[in-house]
């Protein structure tokens, strides 16, 4: 066995490493998108096995472009980044943004920005693409060359957001900051009302929300309009991140919007199947910020559905389940929404937190057997069935799926 095997099969690749706590697999899946089709084939680790295990596993499965040009762009798990970096070198980074999120893992949102920030100081000639609406990616200096992509909206009088958002005190001195613009969570363009601390100049700008559906998106990047097939204000953060790497590479709109039109949503993220003859839709939750803009995104649709929350406590997911508590549940009392699955290891935890909300408890089925939400969906009242998984209650889900060939066990 060779302990540096990584080193090895990785050498002469130009990698982009997509880091942060959510959007990682999307945004590499769209950036994908777009390389490829400006240079053919691109390696890149489809299902998000993004610790080095993964990521070795990677390079040893790579076909070779055509072109000639040998490109990695790659998921790479916060924690996992300084472990990988060791034996890569890539030429660019992408900061999604960092929220708290298996805390019994990661620590707290400085500590998990600490880790990133460790692999990045490994490759110091690598520029930083860093979500310049999260206060965090502007809060220490850093060895490498930044560049900052954002939102540059409409704008109001500085105002504080929600008063549980984390993330929110200036690193400089503690006030808590306000924003012109929070599109959510802590992201935004934010200033310190007490000091000089504010949101960067941005290098990528989005500065038009066209519309905004539970399957799709149009905005405008760098005066160019473009428009994706998934759902939601978060995953046009994903678009934003990966026109910034088509930019920062000198590829043109017209690559980039064929790009876009290839892409679709991938491994659990807003993927699409058919159970009987119900059309469903998966979708990942891991933290509250995540589950908050999965719940905002199907609030969208515009028919009734079913809705299966499954819930699992392995280590994959974080072992904690408190996280649940910080989660806007009581949103679904505002949807069309007949009947409520509760499932995954956790069921009761998840099946308690939903009563809690007022929705009625006699529409709430718990079921620890994912067979038996997969039979339910079948013969539900509604055409339309969203199901929100934790990590590996989706891939438990996927599994099941795939034993009746309702997806692929692996995406291509």
């Amino acid at each position: 066995m060779d302990p540096d095997i990584l080193q090895t099969l990785a050498k002469d690749y130009e990698i982009v490493v997509i880091t942060g706590t959510n959007g990682k697999t999307l945004t590499t899946a769209l950036t994908v998108g777009i390389l490829q089709e400006a240079y053919g084939q691109v390696v890149t680790n489809t299902s998000g096995a993004n610790m080095i295990s993964g990521i070795t596993a990677t390079f040893l499965t790579a076909k070779k472009a055509k072109s000639g040009k040998k490109i990695a762009v790659l998921e790479i798990d916060e924690a996992s980044l300084a472990k990988v970096t060791r034996y890569i070198t890539p030429s660019l980074f992408v900061f999604t943004n960092i929220f708290r999120d298996q805390m019994d893992r990661y620590g707290e949102i400085y500590t998990t920005y600490q880790m990133i920030l460790d692999g990045a100081a490994q490759a110091p000639h690598a520029t930083i693409l860093a979500n310049g609406d999260s206060p965090l990616f502007h809060s220490k200096e850093v060895v490498n060359p930044v560049r900052y992509y954002g939102f540059d909206t409409e704008k109001t009088e500085p105002r504080r957001t929600h008063y549980n958002t984390e993330g929110v005190l200036c690193p400089k001195c503690q006030s808590i900051l306000t924003y012109r613009l929070n599109t959510y969570a802590n992201l935004g363009d934010y200033s310190c009302p007490n000091c000089d601390f504010k949101r960067p100049e941005l290098d990528y700008r989005l500065t038009s929300l066209k519309a905004i559906t539970n399957t799709s998106a149009d905005f405008t990047i760098d005066g160019q309009d473009y428009r994706i097939k998934v759902g939601g204000l978060y995953n046009i953060y994903n678009a934003l991140a990966a026109v910034a790497v088509a930019e920062f590479f000198g590829i043109a709109p017209e690559t980039i919007k064929a790009g876009f039109e290839k892409s679709r949503a991938v491994f659990g993220r807003q993927e699409t199947f058919q159970i009987g003859d119900k059309d469903c839709t998966l979708v990942l939750i891991k933290n509250p910020v995540g589950a908050n803009q999965a719940l905002d995104m199907i609030a969208l649709s515009d028919y009734d559905f079913s809705l299966s929350v499954l819930l699992n406590a392995n280590y994959a997911d974080g072992i904690d389940t408190s996280w649940i508590w910080d989660v806007n549940f009581e949103h679904i009392t505002d949807m069309p929404i007949p009947e409520i699955y509760a499932g995954g290891v956790r069921h009761s935890e998840i099946a308690r937190r939903l009563r809690v909300t007022g929705y009625p408890s006699q529409d709430i089925s718990e079921m620890a057997d994912l067979k038996a939400i997969f039979e339910a969906i079948k013969t539900q009242k509604t055409q339309h069935a969203y199901i929100l998984a934790t990590y590996t209650a989706m891939l438990a889900f996927r599994e099941l799926l795939a034993s009746h060939q309702a997806v692929n066990k692996e995406m291509r």
